[in-house]
């Protein structure tokens, strides 16, 4: 049987704009691809119709949503793959690996006032260092509009309330951190953190590469994914 990946992208990403790594996956794997926005409206018993050599991989706010999973099923999975992720998106007094709340709640405001503005500014930060194209910035804008701001607004609601450092001592699955060293969004010390404090987790780390992972090093994250298979999955 063809192993099963499910695919969960971040914050303002719908599922199609994982299709690069989608297509570096396949046909090594049956890859499913949902948005974290559609599980959020849905909440379907997405998981419980998987395989059980499933791996459950996600990035950004997409990773924090597939940890939760894994620590509310975990016999459902195979194995974690978190990309560019973190237990907690903002930073706390024993946290620095995470955004000010602060930064958050004017974003979470902002995006009701001049949504194509907050939403251009973070694509820069995701792309960071490197500079997007304008007519990727463009077409990023236009795709996570197209979501709609209340799911935007509930996403970011859920990036400032998910918390799921407490939980993490229970996760006994295998897991896959690949993080960028140059990330602006989530700081790689986010996946050193789960590192530490996951009993079963291998970190791999790019350097020069920004919060866009699975886009600017795509073959560095396919590769890290297939060895992960194949030492989980036999």
């Amino acid at each position: 049987m063809t192993p099963s990946v499910v695919l969960i992208p971040g914050w303002a990403h719908p599922a199609e704009s994982l299709r690069p790594l989608i297509a570096a996956l396949e046909p090594a794997f049956a890859v499913h691809c949902v948005s974290a926005h559609e599980l959020q409206e849905k909440k379907a018993p997405w998981l419980e119709r998987q395989p059980p050599n499933t791996l459950l991989a996600g990035w950004s706010m997409g990773g924090i949503m597939a940890l939760e999973a894994a620590a509310a099923r975990p016999e459902n999975i195979a194995g974690l793959i978190m990309l560019s992720s973190t237990a907690r998106f903002c930073s706390d007094a024993g946290y620095p690996c995470g955004v000010e709340p602060h930064n958050l709640r004017t974003m979470r405001a902002g995006l009701e006032r001049a949504p194509a503005r907050i939403l251009g500014r973070f694509f820069d930060q995701v792309c960071a260092p490197l500079k997007p194209a304008p007519e990727a910035r463009e077409a990023f804008v236009s795709d996570a509009l197209g979501l709609g701001l209340p799911a935007l607004a509930n996403g970011l609601d859920y990036l400032a309330a998910a918390d799921l450092r407490p939980r993490l001592a229970s996760i006994k699955i295998p897991v896959l951190l690949v993080h960028g060293e140059a990330d602006a969004v989530i700081p790689c010390g986010a996946s050193a953190y789960l590192a530490k404090n996951l009993p079963s987790a291998t970190l791999v780390t790019k350097a020069g590469v920004g919060h866009n992972a699975p886009f600017a090093a795509l073959s560095f994250v396919s590769e890290a994914i297939h060895a992960f298979a194949k030492r989980v999955l036999g």
